[in-house]
């Protein structure tokens, strides 16, 4: 009896997905309209850790590309890495402490924790890790404390006895919302809430326009 064999095609069967440098550069420039504001408002802080930390990666990379004769800027991974670390120290933080934890968060991570594209441990998390344990006193403390949500019964509550500073137009904003858009539909906006998400006043970059981020 003639067995018959198995006609496979190539397609339908085609699974195509992103480069990673078309990710890379996706997310980056998700994240541009971040460092734009920052230049916009003339933080220096933050753009000085933000060069700093960039360098940092690029060193990095650089130590570990240039013995293996291979290039890995191409993919845009590194920027992005320095990027998304300069964005999440806090403004505070010493700029050479800034390219330190970067060098070292992606170093370590190529080194010990799997190589690129292989790591379990992202180097951003890495040399956010490093920081904090290094300095963990400049840090933020919790926005709202336990006691603070105890007492109010609720975070917006909790907000207003431990002094959260808002922004100048936050209560004619949320009002004119509430009494709009936000009213037609029952809605009924907190205060503190155009400060959180639209200027927080928060030592660390990424934690300040949160509206851009999450419409990024």
């Amino acid at each position: 009896m003639k067995t018959k064999g198995w006609s496979v095609s190539p397609s339908p069967y085609i699974l195509t997905r992103p480069t990673v440098s078309r990710m890379s550069v996706v997310t980056s420039l998700t994240l541009a309209p971040q460092v734009l504001i920052l230049i916009l408002v003339g933080d220096t802080s933050a753009l000085i850790n933000l060069a700093a930390a960039l360098t940092g990666s690029v060193i990095a990379e650089l130590c570990m590309s240039i013995p293996d004769r291979k290039n890995s800027f191409g993919d845009g991974v590194v920027i992005l890495a320095g990027l998304l670390t300069g964005l999440l120290l806090p403004t505070t933080l010493s700029p050479f402490i800034a390219l330190g934890v970067s060098f070292s968060g992606f170093l370590v991570s190529r080194v010990l924790f799997g190589g690129t594209g292989s790591y379990w441990l992202h180097p951003v998390a890495t040399a956010v890790c490093i920081a904090f344990i290094s300095q963990k006193e400049i840090f933020p403390q919790l926005l709202v404390s336990v006691d603070g949500m105890r007492m109010a019964g609720d975070a917006f509550g909790a907000l207003k006895m431990d002094h959260f500073i808002q922004i100048g137009s936050d209560q004619s904003i949320a009002s004119n919302l509430n009494s709009t858009i936000l009213g037609f539909f029952g809605i009924k906006l907190p205060e503190g809430y155009i400060t959180l998400f639209g200027n927080s006043p928060s030592i660390i970059p990424a934690f300040r326009y949160n509206i851009i981020t999450l419409f990024a």
